[in-house]
């Protein structure tokens, strides 16, 4: 078994894997275990976009159109809304004495439209902080995703700028093939990253020996 020619925090090496696939190898100093294992794991990840496109990549929280989903809380029910409430103020009353609500909308191009409305919603929240296990729930791939760390950050934000620009998803066995690979290429991600910091526990136990 190869020595490590480094003692490094467990935890240190455990959150560099996760960061990036086989830097917790390569902070302990086995190099060419960080090469093979992080290597790995890109190319798994990669061939997963190359099968379904970098749309494979759906980030919680946006819809289709890469735009954010909002939620907001409106005649006591959650309503989902691309235009999130910004700002409610009382305007008055109606002929019927209801209190009359000035609601001011954010719309895509960024500019504001208000409406009148006898029904005061809340402000809007972002929907995966809103509802964030309802959104996950709908979205497993994407933990799996998530565990390639900044590869999967770094592909997030190119398929959330492709989906504004029109780029489309793929659907059928193309999707389920590059979803099932970057969401395998995640947990084997996490399987390296539990034993990089596990050789990093043993070369920081032998040192104490020492």
């Amino acid at each position: 078994m190869a020595q490590n020619s480094r003692t490094v925090s467990p935890a240190l090496a455990a959150i560099a894997g996760l960061v990036f696939p086989g830097a917790g190898y390569w902070l302990i100093g086995q190099k060419k275990r960080a090469a093979l294992a992080g290597g790995g794991v890109l190319l798994l990840f990669v061939l997963g976009l190359l099968i379904a496109g970098v749309r494979v990549i759906n980030v919680p929280g946006y819809g289709d159109d890469g735009r954010k989903i909002y939620a907001d809380v409106s005649g006591g029910r959650l309503v989902m809304t691309r235009t999130p409430v910004v700002q409610v103020t009382p305007s008055g009353q109606d002929a019927t004495g209801r209190t009359l609500y000035t609601i001011t909308r954010l719309q895509a191009d960024g500019t504001l439209k208000q409406d009148i409305s006898t029904v005061e919603p809340g402000l809007s929240q972002w929907v995966l902080l809103q509802t964030p296990m309802s959104v996950l729930g709908d979205n497993i791939s994407y933990l799996g995703q998530a565990l390639n760390g900044s590869l999967c950050a770094a592909t997030s934000f190119i398929s959330i700028k492709a989906a504004q620009m029109g780029a489309p998803k793929s659907y059928s066995r193309a999707a389920d093939v590059g979803g099932l690979y970057t969401a395998v290429a995640g947990m084997l991600n996490l399987m390296i990253a539990i034993d990089a910091a596990a050789r990093a526990a043993r070369a920081q136990r032998h040192a104490e020996e020492a």
